[in-house]
């Protein structure tokens, strides 16, 4: 005899989107942690793996993301929900709160990846100006007039830099 699977019920549903997602958004924050070590340790091998685990992790958040998956469940018809009221929702689903609860220590860590990728962002524009400077006194150094143009980091040529730092 054959059991046929038990229907996952929208509590258990929630529980499992929501902790897919604190798994991927822990992971998240660890690849940024990383980054910034490899960066501050110019270490490319290491930026490269913190890089790429950011890249799946991201594309893996956008797919798991609760309030595209909790959303049609919550009222927000085939759209994504607000956090209000996917906060709702998973307040009327658990009774104690921890769905709810669960759900706002998501979004902290959301922001806490957001304050890490912003920082690490402002540390890789100090980095690339710090080299663009350096290059600009080597060509001074070497008599060339016309600096160099650099590559930004979309790869497209971005104006040379066209004063020297300020002597220290």
């Amino acid at each position: 005899m054959s059991h046929a699977p038990s229907a996952e019920t929208p509590r258990d549903f929630a529980v499992r989107c929501l902790s897919e997602c604190e798994q991927l958004t822990a992971t998240l924050k660890s690849a940024l942690q990383l980054e910034r070590t490899a960066l501050e340790q110019r270490d490319h091998d290491g930026l490269d793996r913190a890089l790429e685990t950011k890249r799946d992790c991201i594309a893996r958040l956008q797919e798991a993301d609760p309030r595209r998956r909790l959303g049609p469940r919550a009222g927000a018809g085939s759209a994504t929900a607000d956090p209000v009221t996917l906060e709702a929702h998973l307040a009327s689903l658990d009774d104690e709160g921890a769905l709810a609860a669960t759900w706002r220590g998501l979004l902290t860590l959301t922001r806490e990846c957001q304050t890490l990728n912003d920082r690490n962002g402002m540390l890789t524009t100090r980095l690339r100006n710090r080299a663009e400077q350096t290059l600009l006194l080597i060509q001074a150094a070497a008599g060339q007039e016309t600096p160099t143009p650099v590559y930004g980091p979309d790869g497209a040529v971005s104006s040379p830099i066209t004063r020297l730092p300020k002597a220290r």
